[in-house]
């Protein structure tokens, strides 16, 4: 009995380590860089397996790459490769068991293409602009002949757009709603003029959808809304009129718009002052963690960053040549979280939790000082009559009937402690005080106002 209960052991243990070994079984085994133009060069990743599809996103400030590889492990000798390319400084291939990256250091922004050969994924940085591809997605590759139609086969597009639909809300806004079929489609918005331009990669519009919305009736900034496809992608291009700003946020398969009125004190508010002034940096980031965002801002600003375990979540935003604290503010905003800066180290945690610590250490303030130890000190009065002065702070005591302080009118409540007292020495011209260290230094710094010698005029 006890060998078979053995062998049972042993036979799970090989299956668990073989299951395990396999889950993890595709690596990066070999990488080669090949130079295609002046401005184009190729990079070639070879795996063991069928490399999986990966995850990529482009930062323009400081222009990078960024390709992730879950379940793959890299197996190449080195993590950094200069590069000699016109566009490209170096590339960086780390792994931390579970997921491999790679990061390709350009000198500037560069559009971008990968495909899949068999083992290996080649990435083409520096195609044409017209080719509309700056994602891992598979690239329409036929166009119809011999037709004035200018869309695209779509037998190979990964994703749609499924439904696009307008309203007004409460407060004069127009809400632009875009329905996916997938969320994780590559999404490009900018502001030309007037118009809000919308451009979504290697995305079909069906022919229904092709068509101009005219809003003007709704009573907001928005006047119209026209979808078209361009090749192999769908461009929604938003009509506004007035002083308006607009929010663009992404909740799973819905892509919403918000164009919103300014308000003649907002408009007047904003042309005054302009409250960010960090250095400029621009972010392009597809349902990325809010807490990778926040250690790219504080590695741009050299902040060492303190993250809160309830800092939580996703977030898709492009920012384009914005202050970093601007930046840093629209990513709090959008997740309800709030910041604290200490020197050079940023704290971030929900808003709800840092007013909760601050209130519990305004109290524990107010504990210590209640049970602070009492001093004595003396406060020489020079210029001025310390009677005088002493009643300034106690004009109401007789009224109030409380020893050190008053209900109403300049008191000395309002510097003392309640458990502070003070009394006048008229034969020194000295007030005595009993109190706490801080509320004597506090009292000390107000005397050292107003005990001025007074101007005079010689006749």
């Amino acid at each position: 009995m006890i060998s078979r209960v053995k062998c049972c052991f042993l036979m799970l243990s090989l299956y668990c380590f073989s299951w395990s070994a396999a889950a993890i079984d595709n690596r990066v085994t070999d990488i080669d860089f090949t130079s295609l133009s002046s401005d184009q060069f190729e990079i070639s990743l070879q795996f063991s397996q069928r490399p999986p599809q990966p995850k990529s996103y482009e930062i323009a400030e400081p222009a990078r790459l960024v390709l992730d590889f879950a379940d793959v492990q890299s197996q190449l000798a080195k993590k950094k490769y200069p590069l000699s390319f016109e566009n490209a400084r170096d590339a960086v291939v780390v792994s931390d068991g579970s997921r491999t990256r790679l990061i390709v250091n350009l000198n500037e922004s560069a559009p971008f293409i990968t495909r899949i050969e068999g083992d290996r994924l080649m990435v083409k940085v520096g195609v044409d602009q017209s080719a509309n591809a700056t994602s891992a997605m598979p690239i329409a590759s036929t166009y119809a002949q011999g037709s004035d139609d200018r869309r695209a086969d779509f037998t190979e597009l990964s994703a749609a757009l499924t439904g696009v639909d307008f309203r007004r809300d409460a407060q004069g806004a127009g809400l632009i709603k875009l329905d996916l079929s997938d969320p994780a489609v590559n999404i490009d918005i900018n502001k030309t003029g007037s118009k809000i331009r919308l451009e979504f990669y290697q995305t079909e519009l069906p022919d229904h959808l092709d068509r101009r919305l005219d809003v003007v009736d709704f009573a907001t900034p928005v006047t119209a809304i026209d979808t078209m496809q361009q090749g192999s992608t769908t461009v929604v291009t938003i009509e506004a009129e007035g002083q308006y700003d607009y929010l663009a946020y992404q909740a799973d398969k819905q892509y919403i718009v918000s164009v919103k009125p300014l308000t003649a004190a907002e408009v007047e508010l904003h042309n005054k002052k302009f409250d960010f002034t960090g250095d400029r940096l621009s972010l392009n980031f597809q349902d990325i963690e809010v807490r990778s965002v926040l250690q790219l801002i504080a590695d741009f600003t050299s902040l060492n960053l303190v993250a809160s375990d309830t800092v939580t979540g996703s977030i898709t935003l492009r920012l384009d040549k914005v202050p970093w604290d601007q930046a840093l503010e629209i990513v709090l905003k959008a997740k309800g979280l709030d910041k604290r800066q200490e020197g050079n180290v940023l704290m971030v945690a929900p808003a709800a939790e840092i007013a909760e610590q601050e209130r519990l250490q305004v109290e524990a303030n107010k504990q210590l000082q209640e049970l602070a130890p009492l001093e004595t000190a003396f406060v020489r009065i020079k210029y001025a009559d310390a009677a005088e002065i002493f009643e300034l702070f106690t004009a109401d005591d007789s009224q109030s009937g409380q020893s050190g302080g008053a209900t109403e009118g300049n008191a000395t409540t309002s510097i003392l402690s309640e458990r502070g007292s003070a009394i006048v020495d008229q034969r020194t011209n000295t007030i005595i005080l009993t109190d706490t260290e801080e509320k004597i230094n506090e009292f000390k710094r107000l005397i050292s106002e107003i005990d001025v010698p007074i101007k005079q005029v010689l006749i």
